[in-house]
């Protein structure tokens, strides 16, 4: 726990009680200051594991070499923060404000910096090991390759094929970790379906969910509402067919052979991932499959592991692949 000497001086600091701002050294492990007014403090060596800094105003704030980790710092104000060779492993900076921010040589590995600010934010030889970078906003491929590990970095489906790097399209919609909304007992199966001669906008792939979209109307290149009573919905940014609230079949809208959400397209194909191989759900994906091939002029690639893009299989051979012949 924090020395209270010590949380008290902090206490003070933010509420301009005390013209001193250099707590280096302290103990403020634990330590909650939540929404405070500490800028420009100075917090080098600071031990603040697991303190709750929550929408504290920090900026210019000097937090070098301090210990941070699983410290929270969600919505906090950050910009032009010292962050060198600090310890933010597990840290939460989630929607922080990072702009300038200075994270060199710190440790962020498993850090969460989902849709933070990050203009211009130094991540020189940082350790990004595990770092959740999804959501975060005016992060360029060239502040990441400054850092060490960031190929093991979570990262939106863009900013991974930015980089160059192969992610699961499930890592980068959950994280590092499996999500329970999920199922996946059993071997999953991909299939691409690429589209021939037109190419649908969101509006147009809206409608497999038995509707025109609002905001975007079809365009009118293809009709793809025959699909509507396979049941698909949009779900976590993507189109889903769910059972007892479970996904069983995701399609991802594909550009470039890559998984892409808030996108309006047009699209080059759709991905189609069956969670799990049963009889039941392989005849469904099947049902899916057909209803791409009789609406619009389509290819299908299999997917294979390490391989973009797939195989082009028939679907008579997608059909022996899945259906036993009878």
């Amino acid at each position: 726990m924090a020395n209270p000497e010590h949380e008290l001086a902090l206490y003070r600091a933010s509420k301009g009680a005390t013209s001193s701002t250099d707590l280096s050294n302290f103990d403020l492990s634990y330590a909650r200051f939540t929404s405070a007014k500490l800028a420009e403090v100075v917090l080098r060596y600071a031990n603040m594991r697991q303190a709750d800094g929550s929408g504290a105003y920090l900026r210019n704030a000097d937090l070098s070499h301090a210990n941070l980790e699983k410290a929270r710092l969600l919505l906090a104000d950050l910009r032009n923060v010292k962050f060198i060779s600090a310890n933010l492993k597990s840290a939460d900076l989630s929607s922080a404000f990072l702009q300038d921010a200075d994270f060199s040589g710190a440790n962020l590995s498993n850090c969460r910096l989902t849709k933070s600010h990050l203009a211009k934010a130094n991540f020189n030889n940082a350790t990004l090991t595990k770092t959740d970078f999804r959501g975060a906003r005016e992060l360029t491929p060239d502040q990441i390759r400054l850092a060490k590990d960031w190929k093991h970095a979570i990262f939106d489906q863009e900013m991974a094929h930015a980089l160059g790097i192969i992610q699961e399209i499930e890592t980068a919609r959950f994280g590092a970790k499996k999500s329970k909304r999920s199922i996946t007992n059993g071997e999953t199966f991909k299939i691409d379906i690429i589209f021939s001669l037109i190419r649908p906008t969101f509006g147009d792939l809206y409608r497999i969910c038995g509707g025109d979209h609002p905001n975007f109307p079809p365009s009118g290149a293809c009709d793809l509402s025959t699909l509507a009573p396979l049941g698909f919905e949009q779900t976590d940014d993507y189109f889903a067919i769910c059972r007892d609230n479970h996904p069983v079949i995701w399609l991802y809208p594909l550009i470039r052979n890559v998984a892409v959400y808030h996108n309006v397209g047009p699209f080059d194909g759709v991905r189609i991932e069956l969670t799990r191989k049963t009889k039941p759900l392989q005849k469904m994906l099947l049902d899916v499959v057909s209803g791409f091939v009789n609406a619009v002029p389509v290819e299908l690639r299999q997917r294979e592991e390490g391989k973009s893009p797939g195989s082009v299989i028939a679907f008579a051979s997608l059909r022996e692949q899945l259906i036993d012949p009878e």
